[in-house]
């Protein structure tokens, strides 16, 4: 829609809009936003849902008719996006293949079983390691597309570090056995990528360079810290197969974490403490 991809001009491009820059197209910025997008801004929200409504996990959210006005709706949103937000037009070829290149993802979606990917035998680290993984991870995706292109003057080479870590974190989550129950265990998972951004949000609204307004990024912050806390206490909650277990997870809590009351204020020096709660809530799990 806003056409970052192609155009070598887009704001956030940085460094990137010369970095990569091959026929007409932005490769090491389009790698890192379509990995990007994928995984934060489409997988760990529906991962997200799912855990909330277990029960509806399995089933359909919208009927044919709903499901083709969302279509037609998203196809006028990126259709005004392209004509109106930026006057930036892509050569025709690339933005042909660009749309041939989604379709085909499309399809291979549509083909590929549901329980792709969950078919491995490892026993499934305990949740509070998967959140230090999925944590270190998001580190080391951001080192890798931010930081390495001004250390290695080698586009295809950030392209292939960020290539090979995405296939390999695919191999290391396809070998484990995600069969048994493991709601817990996603969620330490997607929840320690979050995490870096819960970090990040009093930092973005404290620097004086950024162009825009990030006025209210701390309470984002605060508001997501606090809604994985709640969540994974829920899910904590409907884990736990007998009272015992129930009562040890309180008793974790009153060792591990920290005063909820340190998560009311809307201030760096408490949005970075508090953001201890989120492995706190794996610490024991099995």
């Amino acid at each position: 829609m806003v056409k970052s991809i192609f155009d070598p001009n887009w704001p956030d491009l940085g460094f990137l809009g010369v970095f990569g820059r091959w026929m007409g197209v932005n490769w090491v910025w389009a790698e890192m936003l379509t990995i990007y997008h994928a995984v934060f801004s489409i997988a760990i929200p529906v991962l997200l849902v799912e855990l909330a409504y277990p029960s509806r996990r399995r089933g359909r959210w919208v009927g044919n008719r709903a499901l083709g006005g969302f279509i037609l709706l998203l196809a006028g949103i990126v259709l005004l996006g392209f004509l109106a937000l930026t006057p930036y037009r892509p050569p025709i070829p690339q933005y042909f293949l660009a749309v041939l290149i989604v379709v085909l993802l499309i399809f291979l979606a549509w083909k590929l079983p549901s329980d792709w990917g969950s078919h491995g035998s490892a026993r499934l680290p305990k949740p509070v390691h998967l959140w230090a993984i999925g944590f270190l991870g998001g580190i080391g995706f951001f080192f890798i597309f931010w930081a390495v292109p001004y250390l290695l003057p080698l586009p295809s080479g950030v392209m292939l570090l960020g290539g090979s870590l995405v296939l390999g974190f695919l191999a290391f989550l396809k070998r484990l056995n995600w069969k048994e129950d493991s709601d817990l265990h996603r969620f330490a998972l997607a929840s320690g990528g979050l995490s870096l951004f819960i970090l990040l949000a009093p930092l973005q609204e404290l620097d004086t360079t950024r162009t825009d307004n990030p006025k209210g990024m701390m309470l984002v912050g605060l508001a997501f810290l606090v809604g994985l806390i709640l969540m994974g206490w829920r899910i904590r909650r409907r884990t736990r197969s007998n009272i015992g277990k129930t009562r040890n997870m309180f008793s974790t809590f009153r060792i591990y974490s920290l005063p909820l009351k340190w998560c009311k204020q809307d201030t760096l020096s408490s949005i970075l403490p508090c953001s201890l709660w989120i492995p706190t809530l794996f610490w024991q799990s099995a």
